[in-house]
């Protein structure tokens, strides 16, 4: 008795002394790779454990040795969509991956909105469940953590789209890959990285709060949470940074509704935001960001909703990124509007206009461009207004000003691609502002019937 537990000792020894090549927890059964690309493939294997990676579609062998710290990468390029293919990677001891897809691949993340799943419940949620049977779509659900420095693996698993599998998954990450799917005809990969109740801080590479005053101090105006962290890259160190380096087309971001305590910071906590998604995903590249602009909701006093959604706008400054509008979608008594189908598909047709140039695909509403005055009245100019029209007997949620600080309700009628405005109480306007309340739902479309953004022309 005593010879077979030494014996067994002995075997589990040699087992730990050899078996060293593992790999982080998204390269596993049913991933999706981005297509046509280089893609980089890591993992850890003892210190000159020489490591190979033979994936199925080509005869290439694609070696590393690992350094002092045990890590290995390798770039490895990526055929055109197809599957399902295999691979092999090979130290001391081998780890097989198999039902790999290629296509598209793009990182869904934010806060509850983008986190609400399939089973959650929603609009139409039932029969979207039911007829959820797409082989080609596979989601890679990481877990919640928060850390205080980068962490080396996000854990969660890739599972195929089903019926039995989806209800777990974000509701307008499925949507959107169920368009691009349909749209494109390839395999797609979602990469949901969400978390209900956190601010954008949290998402964003602690560096640069490190050397930034004025976002340190913006950050202290958000108030302790007991559902999730709120302070700077507690949330980017364990739940992206480790996934960093697995190349996506393109992030769809969803958040907002946590900034109401510090909404003029959100355009300036944007920048970072982005270009830390870019660098950890898109190899520094301008990848396409696609975000939501939140919904009306009733946050109480005051128009920090509204802010919040004016400082999304002016995000749009940033390269290489879109903004789909929801104020139609929402219910402003429910902070977790139930169309996730139709913003979902919003989400996607946006995508497949900014990232594949689809003409035939809506990209945005109007939006603010520029003001002209007139005498006594103001014509407003919108990008995105091909077919601009009215839901209703006349505009509303139109206001004037005569020194851009006190506003009037106008009168507003469109004039072919531009809205002309205007009040007796004000005989020489300077600004326009527009949708300017939390719960401001308007009726100003374009002709792909999508909503107007709100604005206020003073911050242009």
């Amino acid at each position: 008795m005593k010879r077979q537990a030494l014996t067994l000792m002995a075997a589990t020894l040699c087992a730990a002394a050899t078996a060293n090549v593992t790999l982080p927890s998204i390269f596993s059964d049913h991933m999706v790779l981005e297509q046509q690309t280089r893609v980089r493939v890591w993992g850890w294997a003892k210190p000159f454990e020489k490591v190979s990676v033979s994936p199925s579609w080509t005869d290439s062998v694609y070696t590393a040795m690992p350094a002092s710290n045990a890590r290995w990468s390798v770039e490895i390029a990526t055929p055109e969509a197809g599957g399902p293919h295999t691979m092999t990677v090979s130290g001391y001891t081998s780890i097989s991956i198999s039902d790999i897809l290629v296509g598209e691949v793009w990182m869904c993340s934010g806060q509850s909105n983008m986190e609400w799943s399939m089973g959650a419940g929603f609009e139409g949620s039932d029969e979207a469940i039911a007829s959820a049977r797409q082989p080609e779509i596979r989601f890679f659900n990481v877990d919640y953590r928060a850390a205080d420095t980068p962490q080396f693996d996000a854990t969660g698993r890739w599972c195929v789209v089903s019926p039995e599998t989806v209800g777990a998954s974000s509701a307008i990450g499925y949507f959107i890959a169920e368009r691009l799917h349909g749209t494109l005809g390839v395999p797609v990969g979602i990469i949901n990285s969400s978390w209900g109740g956190t601010p954008i801080e949290a998402w964003t590479d602690p560096a640069a709060y490190a050397v930034c005053d004025y976002l340190r101090e913006q950050n202290r105006l958000i108030a302790d949470a007991e559902w999730g962290p709120v302070r700077p890259g507690l949330i980017y160190n364990a739940m992206l940074a480790p996934l960093g380096g697995y190349r996506v087309a393109g992030v769809a971001w969803y958040q907002g509704e946590h900034n109401v305590s510090n909404p003029s910071a959100y355009t300036d906590m944007m920048y970072p935001l982005v270009d830390g998604f870019r660098r950890l995903f898109g190899a520094g590249a301008d990848i396409p960001f696609v975000f939501a602009q939140i919904a009306p909701y009733n946050y109480g006093p005051g128009t920090a909703g509204a802010e919040v959604r004016e400082c999304q706008r002016l995000a749009l400054q940033i390269p290489n990124t879109a903004m789909v509008v929801l104020s139609d979608l929402a219910d402003t008594a429910n902070i977790h509007p139930r169309f996730k189908r139709q913003a979902g598909q919003r989400f996607a047709d946006a995508i497949l206009a900014k990232a594949y140039g689809r003409a035939d695909s809506p990209l945005m509403g109007p939006i603010f461009r520029s003001l002209e005055v007139r005498g006594a009245k103001a014509y407003v100019s919108f990008d995105h207004a091909e077919g601009l029209c009215c839901r209703g007997k006349a505009l509303d949620w139109f206001e004037i000003s005569a020194d851009g600080q006190t506003f009037v309700l106008a009168k507003a009628v469109i004039s072919g691609e531009q809205v002309v405005v205007s009040s007796p109480k004000v005989k020489r306007p300077v600004a326009v502002r527009f949708g300017w309340s939390n719960v401001a739902m308007p009726n100003l479309f374009n002709g792909a019937g999508l909503p107007a953004s709100c604005f206020n022309s003073v911050y242009q």
